[in-house]
């Protein structure tokens, strides 16, 4: 068997490592230890200001949806997995499908204005196969029609543009860290935001609504990350510059192999 995309794992005795340790203090969930060096080293390896890891890359997309107080009317793109549509309907809002770019496959910019109504409140749009979406065009209509942006960065976790991190454009960027990505945790998912405000909202999203006091502000749900899924995170991360190497020589060998049939 040919596996289409296949797990990076870790040395065992790296992660077993982890796991003793997870033994010896009995805090295997509820915000660990692992969980917060694993936020901290993301910040800081994506030079991002505010992120949160969470259980997967679909409720990181309700999350941030449900964060930025998203109703009506979402403009997103046909050609994406299914979950970037699905996290809108779950939330209630309506998607409003527009065309894509037929090289990048990115939603194409030039058509969103065309689409928004009074209706319309954001923008989610997703980086596909690592290309950038038209991030300065998307960001001049937002701002003309105050819409908030948010941007499925699930096949962008280490991509940049013009020397800075995708991650941090838009109001919102989200990741999927479930095992077939470039960087995984087994599962998992994490939310970028520009504002720390709605990184503050999230926190308490992904943990019954509660806050600081632990009393319940508003309606959450249970998106916490176990110390296991963090201790895998965080052994990946210490090979994420092979592995991304090694995925850029397949990408070549692939694009000279193909060459003669476009």
């Amino acid at each position: 068997m040919i596996n289409v995309t296949k797990a990076f794992l870790p040395p065992l005795d790296d992660y077993v490592q982890y796991l003793e340790g997870l033994w010896a203090s009995g805090w295997i969930t509820n915000n660990g230890v692992l969980v917060q060096e694993l936020e901290s080293k993301l910040r800081e390896y994506l030079d991002v200001p505010h992120i949160q890891y969470m259980s997967n890359g679909t409720v990181a997309l309700q999350v941030a949806l449900k964060a930025l107080d998203i109703t009506g009317e979402v403009i997103t793109t046909p050609f994406s997995y299914v979950a970037t549509t699905t996290s809108i309907l779950w939330e209630k809002c309506k998607p409003v499908f527009v065309d894509i770019e037929d090289k990048t496959f990115c939603i194409d910019a030039d058509k969103i204005e065309a689409a928004i109504t009074k209706k319309t409140t954001a923008i989610l749009a997703t980086h596909v196969y690592g290309n950038p979406c038209d991030v300065e065009f998307i960001e001049k209509i937002a701002k003309k029609y105050n819409l908030k942006v948010i941007y499925d960065a699930a096949h962008a976790f280490a991509s940049n543009l013009d020397g800075q991190s995708v991650l941090q454009q838009g109001d919102a960027a989200t990741l999927s860290l479930h095992a077939t990505k470039l960087f995984h945790s087994v599962e998992g998912g994490a939310v970028i935001f520009k504002h720390k405000a709605d990184y503050l909202k999230a926190k308490q999203l992904i943990n019954f609504g509660f806050n600081a006091q632990q009393f319940p502000e508003f309606v959450g749900i249970n998106a916490k990350m176990s110390e296991m899924h963090a201790a895998m995170g965080l052994c990946v991360l210490e090979h994420i510059e092979h592995i991304t190497s090694w995925r850029r020589k397949l990408a070549k060998r692939y694009t000279e192999l193909l060459e003669p049939v476009k």
